[in-house]
């Protein structure tokens, strides 16, 4: 079957089931429902800079695809990162060379997620009723219930297990302890109700999601398909003021699906953290906790944070407009409408807010 972004984000918030994708065959770190936090705080200190291996690489004695192999990183290993440079890509893909230095050797950067190692104090309480939290460690398991002996939450159809990767964002509506005087964060996902472990989930503030230039009232947002890098403009009574490399959707000539939508289009939906899923069973996708995302379109296309990829430049995705963590959260509070915190969810009626221009 098929299913377009625009039902799935209505099958979700219904709470709905949906048939999408086969079932995953989980790595060794998966079956074993270990919570790794206790065994990274031996081995990582705050602030370190870390990456996640989003596919299996290997490790080179300099940054050149061509340089000689000494190792492997397989996927969701995960390395300290030394230092990034620039040095020389593969032949097939010469938008992108930049390179990340690991004590082991150099790994070709569009494949490692990088991230910075942040252990959370937990709250004892959650005011409000709801806080939106972020992930800030390699990855957390969802589960069942506030114990680490629990089983790891399961996400429908397919029984895939719930893997809340660094980045990711989901409101967190309760706060609970183990036995082991362990505390845990519920979080209300939406068609995905699970608990994760406090300390790896840091808590953002009211202040991070507070509007940028709210008295500006000519905003505009211009997606440039055109060039060598694909790339978006921020511009402020035509004057550009904020400038980012995106990913956007890919092009099947037979079909003409997974285009990023030409013309110019209002945000008319915003939330801070939202699962989003749609295609088939054989190209389908399912994302929990999609950072920042500012829908645009009819299809449900929307600019968004990306945890899944590192790779910006080039078509990567079904539709959407992919962005830097950092950079998708700058837009976020940018455009209009702005979403009020803790609700984090606010939609304008047409003709909705911030225009997203898509040249192509």
């Amino acid at each position: 079957m098929r299913l377009s972004r625009r039902k799935f984000l209505q099958l979700a918030a219904l709470g709905a089931g949906y048939e999408l994708f086969p079932k995953n065959i989980p790595g060794l770190w998966k079956q074993s429902g270990v919570d790794l936090i206790d065994e990274w705080k031996k081995t990582y200190s705050n602030g370190t800079r870390l990456g996640r291996l989003l596919a299996t690489l290997p490790l080179r004695t300099r940054p050149d695809a061509e340089a000689q192999a000494v190792g492997k990183k397989y996927t969701d290993n995960i390395v300290t990162i030394l230092r990034e440079v620039v040095g020389k890509g593969p032949a097939s893909d010469p938008h992108n060379h930049r390179w990340f230095e690991t004590p082991d050797g150099y790994l070709w950067a569009p494949y490692v997620f990088p991230q910075e190692f942040q252990i959370q104090t937990p709250i004892a309480s959650i005011p409000d009723g709801k806080v939106w939290v972020e992930v800030s460690v390699p990855w957390l398991q969802g589960h069942t219930a506030p114990d680490e002996n629990s089983p790891v939450y399961l996400l429908e159809p397919y029984d895939r297990p719930a893997t809340l990767y660094n980045a990711a964002i989901f409101p967190a509506t309760k706060v609970a302890t183990d036995n082991g005087g362990r505390v845990w964060y519920f979080l209300d996902e939406l068609a995905a109700p699970m608990y994760a472990r406090a300390e790896g989930l840091r808590v953002i503030t009211a202040e991070e999601t507070a509007p940028i230039s709210p008295d500006v009232e000519d905003k505009l947002i211009v997606v440039d398909l055109t060039g060598n890098l694909l790339t978006l403009s921020a511009r402020e009574n035509g004057k550009e003021v904020y400038y980012a490399v995106i990913s956007s959707g890919g092009h099947d000539p037979d079909t003409g699906e997974w285009t990023t939508p030409v013309g110019e289009h209002p945000i008319y939906r915003k939330r801070i953290g939202l699962r989003m899923g749609g295609g088939d069973l054989t190209t389908g996708y399912d994302l929990v906790g999609v950072g920042w995302t500012c829908l645009f379109s009819g299809h449900g296309e929307a600019i968004h944070s990306t945890y899944w990829h590192n790779d910006f430049g080039i078509p990567k995705s079904h539709g959407c407009v992919n962005a830097r963590p950092e950079d998708a959260k700058w837009i976020f509070r940018w455009t209009t409408p702005a979403a009020p915190y803790p609700v984090g969810d606010v939609e304008k009626p047409m003709p909705g807010g911030t225009r997203v221009k898509v040249v192509g």
